[in-house]
């Protein structure tokens, strides 16, 4: 069957676009939420929408491999801060805030954020 086709490399994109897209293009997410185990998930869904609704750019560590390598991976994706929420982050309503540049942790109300 006849056909016709076309791919790019996203690399290749960035280079050809005018420096007034380039200047749009904002690498990583605000906020990257890691659950430290698969019953926080649900949660972290939520709080993902919740932030997403705000105008927040956000991801969710959906392998469930554990806190280290949630970090890990949020700090590969260019993240300002990871948004640790565990049981009893879920008890009291709030999340520690890794800001993953300098390393220090705070924790925050959920309505804070």
């Amino acid at each position: 069957m006849p056909g016709i086709g076309f791919a790019i490399g996203q690399d290749r994109l960035v280079e050809i676009l005018p420096e007034t897209f380039k200047a749009k293009i904002k690498p990583g997410v605000d906020y990257y939420i890691v659950p430290v185990s698969p019953n926080e998930l649900i949660a972290a869904f939520d709080l993902a929408a919740r932030l997403r609704r705000k105008g927040c750019s956000t991801g969710v560590a959906l392998d469930g491999k554990g806190l280290k390598k949630g970090l890990k991976f949020a700090a590969g994706t260019g993240a300002v801060s990871a948004l640790i929420l565990g049981e009893e982050e879920l008890k009291t309503g709030e999340v520690v805030v890794k800001y993953l540049n300098t390393g220090e942790q705070v924790r925050k109300k959920i309505d804070e954020l």
